[in-house]
Order: structure tokens, then C-alpha cells, then sequence
């Protein structure tokens, strides 16, 4: 959403149930909030007012403010300044409570999987380290659905975001909801991100990465045998 964007549909989104609001840059959850009316709505209703208040938590460290609306959208213009400022709004899913999924790519391949379990205190919904959050690193091989269904659509997501090269290392990250329709689990793509993915931590995969490496140096000196990393 942009700035005249906010004022007008968001309002309007608080009406459909909690809402997540995530600015468009940022990371350990910071200007990811959580938010929804204190006071039950009556059914059918369209929008809110702006002196409605609402209840606001913040991914970074799961703090709560409560507000009138209007204050919480003043305070996120903040939010919408400069090059790409927007503001996402997305339904809130409670299963976040089960933990964020983090699927770690090399390359097209899924190397690792981080399952992330927010902290069990009240409203605590983020899935950082910072807040609390629990870290449990998994093999791919306990995951097959999602695996599966990370590299059957690799290819997809490389099409949609412009058929760049992959990064060498980036991530995918999933919440899980549930398909009503037949009960199933579902995912939901909550994020990729190729600038702060966690590398410290996964120290066990540096032999696979520098293979993965040294294979593309060698690709490269195919096409351009004078390239200055095989120079004598």
C-alpha cells in the first residue's frame, strides 16, 4: 500500500480479521506488526473509523501498543518513504504459532530446513532469534512434501522475478495454514531472501558451498578462459 492507500483500504482489511502490516525493507522483524481491533465488530460492518483501537505487536520483539488506528497509520508513513516504500497487508495466519519453515537453497537445491517456534509466551507470534524464538535445524529428507514442492516451482519463481541467476545462497520461508476444504496442511510463502539469510549458523554446509563455487569458476573459465581467477 502506498500512503493514500493505507488510509483508505486498511481500515477496510480490519474488517475481514487480524491483519499483519510489513514494511518493505527491514529484517529481524522489525516493522512487521501484528494487528487487530480490541472491541469485537458488529457483522457486515465495511470499514472502521480511525479513533477505533487497535491492538498492535511488533515481530521485532513481540511488544504490544494499543492505539487509535489513526495513530498507528500516522505512524507508519514512516514506512513509505523513499525508493520502494510500500506497506504489505496480509492476513494474519495463527499457525505461525507452529513455527516459520525456512527452506536453505544452494542454488536449485534445498539443503537444509529451519524450523522456527516463536516463543511460548502471550502474543508472542515472530519467529527471530532476537524475540525468543526457537531454532531447530532439520534435514531436508524430514520434509519431502515441502521439498517436493520447493523444487517443482524453483523454476517458477526464477520466471516471475525476472529469470536472473539464482543466488548462491538465499531462502524460502513458509507458514503453515490449513486448506478447509479437505483439512490438509498447506503453505504459505511467507518471504524469499537472498541478503540476510543466517549463513553463520549452517557452518556444516561450507563444504557443499565452496563445491558449489568452485563449480562456477570452472563454468566461467569455459567462456572465458582468461578470467583472472585461472590466471597464471
Amino acid at each position: 500500500m502506498r500512503n493514500l492507500d493505507i488510509k483508505s483500504e486498511f481500515p477496510e482489511s480490519l474488517t475481514h480479521g487480524v491483519r499483519v502490516a510489513k514494511q518493505n525493507r527491514g529484517s529481524t522483524g522489525e516493522g512487521i506488526w501484528r494487528v487487530e481491533v480490541v472491541d469485537p465488530l458488529s457483522n457486515g460492518v465495511p470499514s472502521i473509523s480511525l479513533d477505533t483501537v487497535v491492538k498492535c505487536t511488533e515481530a521485532k520483539d513481540n511488544h504490544v501498543e494499543e492505539m487509535p488506528l489513526a495513530d498507528f497509520i500516522d505512524f507508519c508513513v514512516q514506512y513509505l518513504d523513499g525508493e520502494g516504500g510500500m506497506i504489505l497487508d496480509m492476513p494474519f495466519l495463527e499457525r505461525i504459532t507452529e513455527g516459520e519453515i525456512r527452506v536453505f537453497m544452494l542454488r536449485n537445491k534445498v539443503v537444509n530446513i529451519v524450523h522456527k517456534k516463536p516463543a511460548d509466551v502471550p502474543d508472542a507470534f515472530s519467529a527471530t532469534l532476537f524475540s525468543g524464538a526457537k531454532y531447530s535445524y532439520e534435514s531436508p529428507d524430514q520434509w519431502p512434501e515441502l521439498v517436493q514442492l520447493v523444487t517443482a516451482n524453483v523454476p517458477v519463481i526464477q520466471q516471475r522475478l525476472g529469470n536472473y541467476d539464482l543466488p548462491l545462497i538465499w531462502t524460502i520461508d513458509f507458514i503453515l495454514d490449513t486448506d478447509k476444504q479437505n483439512g490438509n496442511d498447506k503453505y504459505v510463502l511467507g518471504e524469499i531472501n537472498a541478503s540476510c539469510v543466517g549463513f553463520s549458523t549452517h557452518l556444516e554446509l561450507s563444504k557443499d558451498i565452496a563445491d558449489e563455487i568452485v563449480r562456477l569458476m570452472e563454468a566461467e573459465a569455459v567462456v572465458n578462459p582468461r578470467w583472472v581467477a585461472f590466471a597464471t
